[in-house]
């Protein structure tokens, strides 16, 4: 578990830095979404993915990766609600 989430901060660091040198780099963007997701930082992931998008229209994977994190982020908050 440790190792694992050690990767996604260093995957993180890495795709910031190719982010850095290539501001259009849509795949970078959408790989640190899925980075962040696996971190639990699911509105940064949302903002890269909005990003990916924005830069490549039509770029299918990263529509699902958002809709399926939207879809966490909601049911996660909806049984918050509940069990409180």
């Amino acid at each position: 578990m440790q190792s694992k989430l050690r990767r996604n901060k260093e995957t993180i660091k890495d795709l910031d830095k190719a982010i850095s040198l290539k501001p259009d780099f849509a795949e970078a963007y959408a790989n640190r979404g899925i980075a962040k997701n696996a971190l639990g930082k699911y509105r940064e992931a949302i903002k890269d993915y909005d990003i990916a998008i924005s830069l490549k229209h039509d770029f299918d994977q990263v529509f699902l990766n958002r809709w399926i994190t939207l879809a966490d982020v909601y049911y996660k908050s909806r049984l918050c609600k509940i069990c409180n």
